[in-house]
């Protein structure tokens, strides 16, 4: 019948998608890893791209003075795009001063003060962006509620003569966090779809058993019957 290789086969093939998912999750970390650099460094230029577009169609309003842009709702509203959790959007000058923030709190603030020895990884980026004409990023570590975290941020000055620096900011350590929950989901769903399928075999199996021993023992009686026929007349 082969009831029992095929239950060793599919406890076999559980853990052979478990270990696969393992695998796959390492491989596609990186993966996941490289898509939202890219990410980031997109919605950078799109968001620079959408302040030159302003600045075209607007050639009134001045994005030289800091103090007429942080009143200027509507281009707030443009360049200020929702993130996901501890990740967010900030738009400083050459003076690192914050024009437009994710947190409004923290408009006007000299967001960098203090961070070329604190943290010299984040300061190196902030430097490069604003004397560079591309886009720079880099990694760096914080403190996010007394846990040390690990950000991604890219950064681009909008153009030589305007001088304001478009920077994103991406709780790596979450993001891929956020991914490798919806990783194991997928894994905990596979090996539920195997073992679902392995039961669902093995009762197949169970009936194929019982079926072929009822008849086998139906068709023992008639040989057994002319066997004792057969003795009976050679008496």
């Amino acid at each position: 019948i082969g009831l029992v290789p095929l239950i060793i086969g599919g406890v076999y093939s559980a853990r052979s998608v478990s270990a696969m998912g393992t695998s796959l999750f390492k491989e596609s970390s990186n993966d996941i890893q490289t898509l939202m650099e890219q990410e980031v460094v997109l919605r950078v230029q799109g968001i620079a791209q959408q302040i030159v577009g302003y600045a075209t169609l607007h050639p009134s309003v001045s994005l030289v003075d800091r103090i007429s842009l942080r009143s200027n709702a509507d281009l707030a509203l443009l360049v200020v795009q929702p993130l996901g959790p501890q990740s967010f959007i900030s738009i400083y000058n050459d003076e690192t001063v914050i024009i437009f923030h994710t947190d409004p709190v923290l408009i006007g603030v000299i967001q960098f003060l203090g961070d070329t020895r604190l943290n010299p990884e984040l300061w190196d980026i902030v430097y490069k962006s604003l004397t560079s004409q591309t886009v720079v990023s880099g990694y760096y570590q914080t403190k996010v509620n007394a846990d040390s975290r690990r950000m991604f941020m890219a950064a681009v000055r909008v153009r030589s003569n305007i001088p304001l620096v478009v920077s994103v900011t991406v709780d790596a350590d979450a993001y891929l966090a956020a991914f490798g929950k919806t990783a194991q989901a997928m894994d905990r769903l596979a090996r539920d779809k195997v073992l679902t399928i392995v039961v669902a075999l093995g009762s197949i199996g169970v009936v194929i058993l019982f079926a072929s021993i009822f008849l086998s023992g139906q068709m023992a009686n008639p040989i057994q019957w002319m066997a004792r026929t057969a003795y009976q007349l050679l008496r």
